[in-house]
């Protein structure tokens, strides 16, 4: 084992977020949790989490093993929920791979298989705009056009554009909802697709599954309904007396 690796024994591999761009200094780019998504960006006055730490090995018997091809991964901060041991603003990242996926943080994972999901879904305002709100103005018509070319520069220089998303996932026992700043979402849900072709085929497998039927009366209540109505096609009780030992018998059977 070499001496990175022997650093890296037991660790975790980073969560979702901006770190420092490894290849352009004084920028920031996003770690997906996974891979780096996207070109370096500018700092614009926004922290990020630091240089990102090396990483584990995906095969590092540390490390959880991906479970089959990696399909998207999405990182994030957590809003709420329960049955994780997530705090509320912890940073983590949902891997979806073929055979599962996982929440995984920087110092714990939780596994799950597709066939306990009960819901998944993506929503939020996506982009917002804030700031900006500066109008044209002045003497006539150059003083005018004038007045918006400057009213434009000042709305591009102080506008800002935040992405909120949220993803919410619940499964048979638990319930997560993650915000993320990165990627919109109609994007996400485009990017989602092969997540969601899968739960489709795992729903469609579970409604195939053929329903128990309920229980039929057995073979000692037949024989007592035909002895029943053998009685009253001889007139030995009345239609109201065979009505009410009929309603006894079936009680009694539990049809």
């Amino acid at each position: 084992m070499t001496s990175e690796n022997q650093a890296m024994s037991g660790a975790v591999r980073s969560p979702a977020g901006w770190y420092d761009a490894p290849e352009a200094p004084g920028k920031r780019q996003y770690w997906s949790g996974w891979e780096w998504l996207g070109p370096p960006k500018p700092l614009r006055g926004k922290a990020t989490l630091g240089p990102l730490p090396p990483q584990p090995s995906r095969r590092s018997g540390t490390v959880r093993q991906p479970r089959g091809e990696l399909l998207l991964s999405v990182g994030g901060g957590v809003l709420g929920g329960h049955g994780l041991a997530f705090p509320v603003g912890s940073s983590v990242s949902l891997s979806f791979e073929t055979e599962g996926f996982a929440v995984v943080s920087r110092s714990t994972a939780r596994e799950f298989d597709y066939a306990e999901v009960e819901q998944l879904r993506v929503g939020g305002p996506g982009a917002v705009k804030s700031g900006g709100g500066f109008v044209g103005g002045g003497f006539g018509l150059d003083g005018a056009v004038s007045g918006m070319a400057i009213a434009g520069l000042l709305n591009a220089i102080t506008t800002r554009t935040t992405v909120t998303t949220i993803v919410q996932l619940i499964t048979t026992d638990a319930e997560l909802y993650l915000h993320n700043s990165h990627i919109s979402p109609d994007k996400l849900e485009m990017s989602l697709s092969p997540v969601m072709g899968i739960l489709r085929r795992i729903n469609r497998e579970k409604e195939a599954v053929p329903q128990a039927l309920p229980p039929i009366a057995g073979p000692g209540a037949v024989m007592e309904l035909k002895h029943l109505a053998d009685m009253l096609a001889q007139d030995l009780i009345t239609r109201e007396e065979f009505d009410e030992l009929k309603a006894g018998v079936l009680a009694r059977y539990g049809s």
